[in-house]
């Protein structure tokens, strides 16, 4: 009895000691609450760098627009083919690695058709919205691209069988009056002098929207499986092709002016740069805020516009582009509160 009672002295001992709860006097209602703010600011300063880092985006977006109207020794159809040129070296090696290595999301043969449909969308907005940069004020031709968002909403309803609001039924026709004021149509404002240029700009922008619009959707179908790198190599192989196949039928491939090389390298890291920067922020934060934030590429061009162009910012443009930025803004904040609701 001796040797079986001696050991268990301890354990019994042991059990007791689990058995009642011990509570730390260190551990207040004070501290909880000092700790909770802690963790609040924490997840409040994280938002904000995703903010700064989607505002970065769209200021690096609006500085394309810029490079395009640097470049005059070739057409549009030559310069979106020598960003996918560009991206393309970029993006193989990166998703070989990730292929090699079986890293998360790196199946680049997973949703190949919605793929691929994606970089036709990509592929058609890049080129159609290099010609309206080419023809429009940078600013114009920026705030009639960001009418996608009218586009995304009626492409999601028909196709994905979304309910549309009444908020965004409402910004449609505050839209077409934005259209209207950049676009400024002879046959309702008169003028002989009307540039066609202008229209055609226009018809180019609102083609550009139409796909960028083509595209969200398409993202919203691929999902978050997928890395953001795939769906680039995707365009970016996609708008290789079918450009260079075109170009190679038409008017064939053109040596570029030297003093523009650096401009028309820096078009293809442009776009991956800030593609990578939304893809990240959209990773790390709610996709409709980022999108309100991403709405600052209209001021960005503006001021581009202004500063580095000729072209002067007149007074029925900015009231049109204020009207789509406008329409934007209210149809996303639309989502966030319907969002909120839900949850």
């Amino acid at each position: 009895m001796k040797c079986f009672v001696g050991p268990m002295k301890p354990a019994c001992h042991w059990l007791s000691a689990i058995s009642k709860p011990t509570v730390d006097p260190k551990i207040t209602l004070e501290n909880l609450t000092q700790e909770t703010h802690t963790r609040k600011n924490m997840v409040d300063r994280a938002e904000l760098i995703v903010f700064g880092i989607a505002v970065t985006s769209s200021f690096i977006h609006a500085f394309e627009s810029l490079i395009v109207k640097q470049i005059s020794s070739l057409t549009a159809l030559e310069m979106a083919f020598m960003r996918m040129i560009v991206q393309t070296i970029i993006l193989v090696p990166i998703c070989q690695y990730r292929y090699n290595k079986q890293l998360p999301k790196s199946d680049i043969f997973q949703n190949v058709p919605v793929l691929l449909l994606y970089g036709f969308n990509v592929v058609a907005c890049v080129v159609t919205g290099f010609k309206s940069f080419v023809l429009l004020p940078i600013g114009d031709a920026v705030a009639l691209g960001s009418t996608f968002i009218i586009w995304t909403c009626l492409f999601g309803w028909i196709f994905l069988k979304e309910k549309l609001h009444w908020v965004d039924m409402l910004m449609i026709p505050v839209t077409i009056c934005g259209i209207v004021l950049i676009a400024r149509p002879p046959f309702i404002f008169g003028g002989g002098e009307y540039d066609e240029d202008t229209l055609t700009g226009v018809f180019f922008a609102i083609i550009s929207s139409v796909a960028a619009g083509g595209l969200y959707v398409s993202l919203r179908k691929i999902g978050s499986d997928v890395h953001f790198t795939i769906t680039a190599l995707y365009y970016s192989m996609t708008g290789l092709i079918s450009i260079g196949l075109i170009l190679s039928i038409t008017s064939g491939f053109k040596f570029i002016c030297q003093n523009e090389l650096p401009y028309t390298l820096w078009l293809g890291v442009n776009g991956l740069v800030a593609m990578t920067l939304l893809q990240f922020a959209l990773s790390k934060g709610k996709a409709v805020r980022v999108g309100i934030m991403t709405r600052s590429i209209v001021i960005f061009t503006y001021i581009f516009q202004v500063a580095f162009t000729d072209d002067k910012a007149e007074f029925l443009s900015l009231v049109g582009a204020s009207l789509i930025l406008l329409a934007a803004l209210c149809m996303s904040v639309r989502k966030l509160i319907s969002n909120k609701i839900k949850k």
